[in-house]
């Protein structure tokens, strides 16, 4: 018997299973990582996800994906959300 089932790979899917991990639940994580954004998203398509979202969580913080608050690119995605 299973103690959690997660429906969903995407990043918080990933992320809860982590957290499994971590506390020795058994767990079923269903679906294919990242596959909406692999199989969906335009060709060439920017995150526009607020900096404080944009990490995956997991119970150590060893695979938390931590990006700078500026990064080259930024004047270059504040111009393009302008324009829509």
């Amino acid at each position: 018997m299973l103690d959690l089932i997660i429906i969903g790979a995407g990043p918080y899917g990933i992320s809860v299973a982590a957290h499994a991990v971590a506390s020795n639940l058994s767990y079923k994580l269903l679906g294919y990582p990242m596959d909406f954004w692999e199989n969906q998203m335009p060709q060439n398509m920017f995150i526009r996800t607020p900096h404080d979202l944009a990490s995956f969580s997991d119970p150590e913080g060893r695979y938390t994906f931590k990006i700078p608050r500026i990064t080259p690119n930024t004047g270059f995605a504040h111009s393009w959300i302008h324009k829509l």
